[in-house]
């Protein structure tokens, strides 16, 4: 018997071995023919089922003689995960040291260390951390070590956690209470946490903050929850009368709620109190008309020079002021947008300005925007696509010619849409994964992938993903494909796409555009009459081809159907829907998903553009998202879509739809031949062809 045996007396008819696993788990294991295992998979699927039955004498008889096979693991987890309570430290350690590259050993420690905390067994607690996710684990180990004695490291650890913008389980009172007897302890830190919390909209939390300032301070915080709550009556009061910090601070604050709902009485409340707090806004200093003061004075002033050098509170107004004029539609939102000051535009100022200049067809301002460099999160491609437009209809063909050429080398909606500006081929580079048979089975011969192999053979798909993905996320990016052609192999594509995409290997589209389940499809396509392209599109942004995905929204299956439109469709089709479980069946989701599709299709004529629109967001706010009356460009009404996953959502269909044509064989159908035009309510008609242009 090894020394781990005799460490896990408990179990000593398991004879635990200690070999490593990878040498177990070797080439000539992995590379062993499947049913040559099957009667190992057999027994570890019944010792499994024993043991969740609480049969420990058919267990152990089952499970001896497994001690080499890959799921071993599994069946050592499974017993010792709910006797935690009972089970000796060495145990646990033992089990730690032999798994230790297995997705068993971080359950098994977040698992065990709860088990000490309930138990209050500090000093093992601590022998057995490492870093945990759980904040409620992160404080308990903070709070174990200050048992130890009084630590400065320890206490700004603990001031880093308490800095949170949501509230912080009880479990942490412990460590707060060391800390706000410590030195770290001062207004200035409370204050730091409740503007985390009043940025996060977490009033109750920020009143609850505001009991430990001083009796001078707590009624600012009162009156910031106030302005948040109701910032028109807030701000109208007198309770602003004078200046002072925290009071820009609340204004600001109540500025920028108030003009999510009404910019024009937000900008009318920021003129009011700018000059009573010596601050002034950059577009007074441009000269409104309608201010009441000199441009002279005010640009002459002292502080217009301060303001000038980037006032935080004031280029913050003028963000939420520019951004709610363009969401409202008003008039005066070029003016707004303009003036906000460069140190505060981001992506969504950015994302404001081109719906803005798209929808007025403002191309010279667009133009101009869009000569600034993208911020943050804006993408790149299509900044610069709208720049080749605006440069285009603003009479600078040869620019944006030189623009579209280079966007036309991009496998990407936009690329796909610069080709069609030039009436060039669509560039698909394709380049198939390819690996040598060593680099193949030295990859299968993992320990990792031959668990999730073995996992997903015995009828464990979760457990399988679950080790196929540890398993990815520990390989350096250049083995990343060879991992992905299992994946692919196995018919996971959602792993395939997402691990390929991590590490940015986009090129091969045999794996990142799959062709599964090609027998329903066929079936509904020609019973629904839709194209397999478009079908393939819309379920590979669904899903990314998980027959198990579900959403918040609880959305499930392939196509992401909602139990209630589910049970809608499948009435209409004759095919009640027993149960919503069903709904992740392949074959029924599919059949549900392309019906509701070509519902949508037939509402909007046929348009795919607002069909697909509509499959993501619903029919109700597509309606009122057509143009007021007339009818709209298609290309320019994607842009104008107000809900960024929307947006996103049509232009992947379009683009995927493209691609799926190419990978099928069959005419690749231009994007722009797609754009079918957008016709306001009053000027619609069910027509059987949609019309790519609106009429002159």
């Amino acid at each position: 018997m090894s020394a781990h045996s005799r460490r896990l007396a408990p179990l000593p008819a398991l004879g635990w071995i200690t070999v490593s696993l990878l040498c177990a788990l070797g080439p000539t294991y992995a590379g062993s023919r499947v049913d040559e295992l099957s009667g190992k998979r057999e027994s570890f699927r019944r010792a499994r089922e024993a043991l969740r039955a609480g049969d420990l004498r058919a267990y152990r008889a089952l499970a001896l003689g497994l001690e080499n096979y890959a799921l071993y693991p599994y069946l050592r987890y499974d017993y010792l995960r709910p006797r935690l309570a009972q089970a000796a430290p060495q145990e646990v350690r033992a089990f730690l040291e032999v798994y230790s590259e297995t997705p068993l050993a971080a359950l098994l420690r977040t698992a065990w260390l709860r088990t000490l905390a309930l138990r209050s067994d500090w000093p093992i607690y601590m022998e057995f951390y490492t870093y945990q996710e759980d904040p409620v684990l992160q404080c308990h180990y903070a709070a174990a070590r200050l048992r130890q004695g009084p630590d400065n490291a320890v206490l700004k650890e603990i001031k880093q956690l308490w800095l949170s913008a949501a509230p912080r389980p009880t479990e942490c009172d412990p460590a707060f209470a060391a800390l706000s007897k410590s030195g770290l302890w001062t207004e200035d830190l409370i204050w730091q946490r409740i503007r985390l919390a009043m940025a996060a909209g977490e009033t109750r939390l920020a009143a609850h903050l505001g009991d430990g300032l001083s009796p001078t301070e707590r009624p600012w915080v009162t009156l910031w929850i106030a302005s948040h709550d109701d910032p028109a009556k807030a701000l109208a009061s007198e309770d602003f009368k004078y200046d002072h910090p925290m009071a820009r601070e609340i204004i600001a604050h109540g500025i920028a709620r108030l003009a999510r709902t009404d910019a024009e009485q937000a900008y009318a409340t920021w003129r009011r109190f700018a000059p009573r707090f010596k601050i002034y806004s950059p577009r007074s200093c441009r000269g409104d008309p309608s201010d009441g003061v000199s441009k002279g004075e005010r640009c002459g002033s002292p502080l217009w020079s301060k303001l000038t050098s980037g006032d935080p509170l004031t280029g913050g107004i003028e963000r939420s002021l520019g951004l709610a004029a363009a969401d409202q539609g008003l008039p005066q939102a070029f003016a707004w947008l303009y003036s906000i000051d460069p140190s505060v535009v981001d992506a969504q100022v950015q994302r404001a300005q081109l719906r803005l200049a798209i929808t007025t067809g403002a191309w010279p301002d667009l133009a101009r925007w869009t000569e600034r460099e993208v911020v943050g999160d804006m993408d790149p491609l299509r900044w610069r696509y709208w720049r080749a437009r605006a440069l285009e209809s603003a009479g600078h063909a040869p620019a944006a010619r030189g623009l579209f050429q280079e966007l036309a080398a991009e496998r990407d909606y936009y690329g796909f849409a610069a080709a069609d500006r030039l009436g060039v081929p669509y560039r698909f580079g394709h380049r198939p994964t390819r690996l040598s048979t060593t680099e193949d089975a030295r990859m299968r011969s993992r320990p990792g992938m031959v668990r999730a192999r073995e996992l997903r053979l015995a009828g464990y798909p979760r457990e399988a993903r679950s080790e196929w993905t540890y398993a990815v996320n520990h390989l350096p990016d250049p083995a990343v494909p060879a991992a992905a052609a299992i994946a692919h192999e196995w018919g996971w594509h959602d792993r395939v796409i997402f691990a390929l995409g991590k590490v940015k290997a986009y090129d091969d589209l045999d794996f990142r555009f799959p062709i599964p389940y090609a027998s329903w499809v066929s079936e509904s396509t020609a019973r629904f009459n839709i194209e397999p392209a478009i079908l393939y599109s819309i379920m590979r942004a669904e899903s990314a081809f998980f027959d198990e995905a579900r959403s918040t929204a609880g959305a499930a299956g392939l196509m992401q159907v909602l139990p209630s439109t589910g049970r809608l469709v499948a009435k209409d089709l004759g095919m009640p829907l027993t149960a919503d479980v069903k709904l992740y069946d392949p074959k029924t989701n599919i059949a549900l998903g392309s019906r509701y599709l070509r519902q949508m299709l037939t509402r909007f004529n046929g348009n795919l553009v607002m069909a697909a629109a509509a499959y993501n967001a619903g029919p109700e706010k597509v309606e009122r998202w057509r143009p007021q009356g007339g009818c709209q460009n298609a290309e320019l009404w994607v842009e104008t879509i107000p809900y960024m996953e929307t947006h996103r959502y049509v232009r992947n269909t379009l683009f995927y739809t493209a691609v799926y044509e190419w990978r099928m064989g069959k005419r690749v159908k231009p994007i722009s031949e797609r754009l079918a035009a957008v016709w306001g309510e009053l000027h619609y008609s069910p027509l059987e062809t949609p019309m790519l242009k609106c009429p002159p």
